[in-house]
């Protein structure tokens, strides 16, 4: 019996134990995320903070094209540059769907690959969009659409850091650097003369907007509506590379979704002076990327064109190249 007893003492021991480490990561898994959504309110990591710091009339948002094309310092008026590095369409979207309404915000420029919205919810860098998972935490909305979900609690927990590790990163640099985000400019790179591609084939089937971006494009009308803003749609330039008809044909398929909002389309524009800048390789860091001068140069031209056809909340396909 004593052998017994002190057997079930033993296991007892070791089951309580057990249950305080479980009880103790839970606790710190709580205090841990309170701590991190405390430090990432009151850092540039959050969008709500910046917007509310700078105040713009223009966001730009999109991935490493628009982060180096739009310059604040080359907008005649207060332009607030979101973008970042290796994103796709979804973070894009995503980010129009957390931003809060701020006065005085009159556009919401969206740079756009066609190849995002030939891959949709397939690209691999999809899982980048959670560098914002404080900020989609509180929009369930835009949280269950994402794959794999949100966990309904505390998306920035201990147990999560690896998967939010970014937005954990995002965090300590936002801390740190000052209130606004400043436009990093690009020095001139070596560009590579682009190789001659074959006019695609008039009876090949273009590949089309991918379905899994449905519920992205809903989100991204319903967020536009929210914000009270005109929605310009703009695509990156490429050293030597005019939009070609494949990708024109995938962007008029996204543009023909969006009926309903007040909508600029500006995917693909042609101007003398985009031709200049797009031919010009001192403009360029790399083939798809402007150097310092060649995003001030883009960026007056691009500000010019709005101010010239966006100066109307227009419907979806109104806008005429």
């Amino acid at each position: 019996m004593t052998s017994r007893a002190h057997s079930f003492t033993s296991a007892f021991r070791h089951v309580a134990l057990l249950a305080a480490i479980l009880i103790g990561l839970v606790a710190l898994d709580r205090v841990g995320a309170a701590a991190l959504r405390f430090a990432y309110t009151n850092s540039t990591a959050s969008p709500e903070t910046l917007l509310s710091q700078v105040r713009p009339d223009t966001v730009v948002i999109g991935t490493s094209t628009a982060k180096y094309s739009f310059r604040p310092d080359a907008w005649d008026g207060e332009l607030l540059n979101l973008a970042q590095d290796g994103q796709t369409v979804v973070f894009s979207i995503v980010y129009a769907a957390i931003l809060p309404p701020v006065e005085g915000l009159r556009r919401l420029i969206v740079v756009i690959d066609a190849t995002d919205l030939r891959l949709g919810m397939k690209n691999r860098h999809i899982s980048r969009v959670w560098r914002l998972a404080p900020s989609i935490a509180g929009h369930p909305d835009v949280a269950s659409i994402l794959k794999p979900p949100l966990p309904s609690w505390e998306p920035l927990a201990w147990s999560h850091l690896y998967r939010y590790r970014g937005a954990v990163e995002d965090i300590v640099k936002g801390l740190f650097r000052p209130n606004t985000v400043s436009y990093e400019a690009l020095q001139p790179g070596r560009v590579e003369e682009p190789r001659a591609n074959p006019s695609p084939d008039s009876n090949a089937k273009f590949r089309d907007l991918d379905p899994s971006l449905d519920k992205m494009i809903a989100l991204l009308k319903s967020a536009t509506t929210r914000l009270g803003v005109t929605l310009v749609l703009v695509s990156p330039l490429e050293y030597k590379r005019p939009p070609n008809a494949r990708d024109r044909y995938v962007f008029s398929e996204f543009v023909a979704r969006l009926q309903g909002i007040p909508v600029c389309n500006l995917l693909g524009i042609e101007t003398p002076e985009l031709r200049r800048i797009r031919d010009k390789a001192n403009y360029f860091h790399d083939e798809v990327h402007l150097d310092g001068r060649g995003a001030t140069a883009y960026t007056r031209e691009m500000e010019r064109m709005i101010k010239e056809r966006c100066g109307r909340s227009q419907s979806a396909e109104t806008v005429t190249r």
